[in-house]
């Protein structure tokens, strides 16, 4: 028989300091991927370092543009996500 997942408790108070560290690592070092490894994403945290590096050095290039597009929306869908990463992590 599966293991079932655990789901969060979505009624349980989050840690403000955590959550504000998290915000903070996003906006300030969101492309880096730096948020994701602070709630232990780390795989996910070093594509998109990744995709930032490479962005940097092709950004002469159109490519460039579109890597920061996704990487851009990527960090938007994560501002969404975190409060759900924490109820998790605290479950």
């Amino acid at each position: 028989m599966a293991e079932e997942l655990k789901k969060p408790d979505e009624t349980a108070p989050l840690d403000s300091r955590t959550l504000w560290i998290s915000y903070i690592l996003l906006i300030v070092l969101g492309g880096f991927g730096a948020h994701r490894i602070f709630h232990k994403r780390p795989l996910s945290g070093l594509a998109m370092l990744s995709l930032t590096v490479v962005s940097l050095v092709f950004s002469d290039h159109a490519a460039s543009f579109g890597i920061s597009a996704v990487l851009i929306a990527w960090m938007v869908m994560d501002a969404f996500l975190i409060p759900h990463w924490m109820r998790a992590e605290n479950a």
